[in-house]
Formats: C-alpha cells, structure tokens, sequence
C-alpha cells in the first residue's frame, strides 16, 4: 500500500516508495519558479573560479566524447580533428600556443586538427597528459579508430583499386 502525503493545496506531491510527484502549476508560478531558479544558477555560476569553470567545461566534453565512443553511430561530423578543435577552444588557447603546450610542430597540430594529417600516438599521449588525466589517451584513440572505420566503410573507390590486387579469391557457396 502507497501511503501519500497532502500538500496545503491537497496534491500529492510525496509517495511512500520515494518517488516524487509534481504538483500543478499555473502558468505564472512556473514562470516565477524557473526565473527564480535561474537567479540561483547564475549567481552560483557567477561564484566559480575560472579553474572550476575550465574542469566543468573539460568534464563535458569528455562526456560527449565517451558518449560518441559508446554509439554505435559513425558520425562524420564527429571526428579527431572536431574533437581536438573542441578541446582547443575549452582550454583557451590558440592553436600555436596548444602546439607550444604539448610540444607539437603548430603546423603538425594543423593539419591534424584539419584532418590531412593522423595523429601518432606520441601526440595522443600528449593530449591525455595535457588534460592531467581527464581525457585518457584511449578515449581519443578510439575517436581515431571510430576515424578509421568509417573510412573503411564509406570508400568505395579505395575497396575497388585494392581489390584489383587480389589474385585467387576464396569460392564460397553459401
């Protein structure tokens, strides 16, 4: 048996199985709720220190990232190059000045970032090293590979010219 517990206005707000019931609200109360509450958000935002903001801004863009990696969606859009650029921008720095941080050639950071060049694996240990742990160099290895995959997946002509140089395929009757 549910026990539930009355509000003044005689609404059921409390259930004995812990699970909570909104009352109804008016237009204006709500209104004034969610203006109220976003007074609270900014003053508290405004009371962080900008090392807090940078950890906050960096933990969310590691949750994008680990939800890019756990999907099964190949995302073209949502690439190495994307994610160091995002990462760039919520560090505040520049991109010379980022390639000064992990001690990478800024042009070498370019064309990664742009995607005309891989990034080793000496520049993904970097990553990981420069975000102190944060963003593992795994997570950025497997946005690399998610990379790789789609690639695979969506070059024809590539499956074609390389088809081209194989000699006695397997016969398979299925």
């Amino acid at each position: 048996m549910k026990s539930k517990r009355e509000t003044k206005k005689g609404r059921n707000t409390v259930q004995a199985n812990g699970s909570f019931v909104s009352p109804k609200l008016s237009e204006v109360e709500r209104l004034k709720i969610n203006q109220e509450f976003s007074e609270i958000r900014r003053r508290s935002e405004s009371n962080k220190s900008d090392e807090e903001r940078l950890y906050a801004k960096i933990l969310q863009l590691k949750f994008q990232i680990e939800d890019y990696i756990k999907s099964d969606k190949l995302d073209e859009q949502m690439t190495f190059g994307y994610f160091l650029k995002q990462y760039i921008d919520v560090s505040g720095r520049k991109n010379n000045e980022f390639a000064d941080d992990i001690d990478v050639n800024p042009t070498e950071l370019s064309q990664i970032v742009n995607e005309h060049r891989d990034p080793n694996s000496r520049s993904i240990m970097r990553l990981e090293a420069h975000s102190n742990g944060i963003i593992l160099a795994f997570y950025w290895h497997c946005i690399y590979s998610k990379d790789k995959a789609l690639e695979l997946i969506t070059n024809d002509q590539l499956r074609i010219e390389e088809g081209k140089h194989v000699k006695r395929r397997l016969v398979l009757s299925l």
